[in-house]
């Protein structure tokens, strides 16, 4: 009789998914590390933590894409602080990167379309997009720059590179996610 692993039936994480989330942290804290930072102040930077984080809540779930992207983001702020104060909210928001990634993959899975890489990688994106983007510029907003500028005056200089950021980590993701699925044979 075959048993499903337990990252598979979302009973908890098996000792495979716990060591590919460990590998998956320490590539998210390479791309916390080197992260370009565009324009004035941190507010706007290129990182591919995005396609760490959706990678690992895609494959191994909810769970492990929320310690993946928390666990890549608070780290990566240890070793490389980028001269900003440590922010909870922008750790929690890069946990529900992950989060959200591993739920539209589970959906899927449940009704039977999990083999739709190309398209649960893009209604993921727009989601991460649409909440997680949204969310970690009203943090960073109230933590950084409240009083500098008005709100709708940073979301307005913001948005912009953040769609393209958004894309660039799209594509990325796009790319890698039928060799990655293949590679781990999932």
């Amino acid at each position: 009789m075959k048993t499903e692993s337990p990252a598979k039936t979302g009973k908890g994480l098996s000792i495979k998914t716990i060591c590919y989330c460990a590998v998956l942290v320490a590539l998210a804290l390479v791309a916390n590390t080197y992260t370009v930072y565009i324009g004035i102040g941190n507010s706007n930077a290129l990182s591919f933590s995005y396609t760490v984080c959706f990678i690992a809540g895609a494959f191994f779930g909810p769970l492990a894409g929320f310690i993946v992207g928390a666990c890549g983001d608070a780290l990566g702020w240890v070793i490389n602080p980028s001269g900003g104060a440590f922010n909870p909210a922008i750790v929690v928001v890069s946990g529900l990167i992950g989060v959200i990634s591993g739920v539209v993959f589970l959906i899927a899975k449940k009704i039977g379309k999990q083999d739709k890489l190309i398209a649960l990688t893009v209604i993921s994106f727009i989601f991460i997009f649409l909440i997680c983007t949204n969310l970690n510029t009203v943090a960073m907003y109230f933590y950084y720059m409240s009083g500098k500028y008005s709100f709708w005056a940073y979301y307005a200089i913001r948005t912009p590179k953040q769609i393209i950021f958004w894309a660039i980590n799209l594509v990325c993701c796009i790319v890698l996610v039928k060799p990655l699925k293949k590679l781990l044979k999932l």
